[in-house]
């Protein structure tokens, strides 16, 4: 009976020790995952907190195609296009009275406060544009509000008739635009 009990005991001694064996695993494992998550975490809001300005560092294209510049980058790319050409075409496509208020120097309002214009490729807005600007040549764009339904929408619009390399958005707001070079806006 004695060697029953010690037999028994061995047995359950060992179903422990593969339990606890197989618990260690199954927790690396969900450790493992759990440290992927937060990197993965990390890593998306370390580019989100990156971009939050919109002078990400470095230019991209978005699904849409066009360029989108940050504050700093925005800017050398339109001096560089004033020394190789000459000229720069710009479109700042705030409100009127917010084009008066200040604006990048060169640049040349078209109002698209009026949705129902710029929603279609035939609209006002767009017909004043590609009067206004050539579509064989670069068009930098900027307004008001980097994330609104204009901010995001309407450089796609343009991309569609300049191209997606020839289309080029200030990624972030004027005024942040504004806040980087007080001496250069123009009134």
């Amino acid at each position: 009976m004695h060697t029953t009990k010690l037999k028994n005991s061995i047995v359950e001694n060992r179903n422990y020790a593969k339990l606890n064996f197989l618990l260690i695993l199954y927790n690396r494992n969900i450790m493992k995952q759990i440290k992927l998550f937060f990197a993965a975490m990390l890593a998306m809001s370390l580019t989100l907190v990156g971009c939050k300005d919109g002078d990400s560092g470095s230019s991209k294209q978005d699904l849409e195609g066009y360029i989108k510049l940050g504050v700093s980058e925005f800017h050398a790319a339109i001096d560089k296009e004033k020394k190789n050409s000459g000229d720069v075409q710009i479109l700042d496509y705030r409100s009127e009275a917010k084009y008066k208020e200040g604006h990048i120097p060169g640049a040349i309002n078209i109002d698209a406060s009026n949705a129902a214009d710029w929603k279609d490729d035939n609209g006002p807005f767009m017909q004043k544009v590609t009067s206004t600007f050539s579509t064989s040549r670069k068009i930098y764009i900027y307004g008001s509000s980097g994330w609104s339904q204009t901010g995001i929408a309407l450089p796609g619009r343009i991309a569609k008739v300049w191209g997606k390399s020839n289309t080029v958005n200030l990624e972030a707001t004027f005024t942040k635009w504004a806040e980087a070079y007080p001496s250069e806006v123009e009134k």
